[in-house]
C-alpha cells in the first residue's frame, strides 16, 4: 500500500512538473508579497 501511494503521489508530481511555465515559477499571491528576487547585478536578493 505505501509503495502505491508513492508511485501515484509521484506520478501526479511528474504530470504537473512538466506543464509547468516560466510564468508559474514567477507567480506571487499579492503584490505586496515576500519573495528573492534578481537585481541589476544579477545575483539574488531577498525583500
Amino acid at each position: 500500500m505505501l509503495r502505491w501511494q508513492f508511485d501515484l503521489t509521484w506520478s501526479l508530481f511528474e504530470f504537473h512538473l512538466e506543464r509547468l511555465a516560466p510564468d508559474d515559477f514567477l507567480w506571487e499571491p499579492a503584490t505586496h508579497s515576500w519573495t528573492v528576487r534578481q537585481g541589476a547585478d544579477g545575483a539574488w536578493a531577498p525583500d
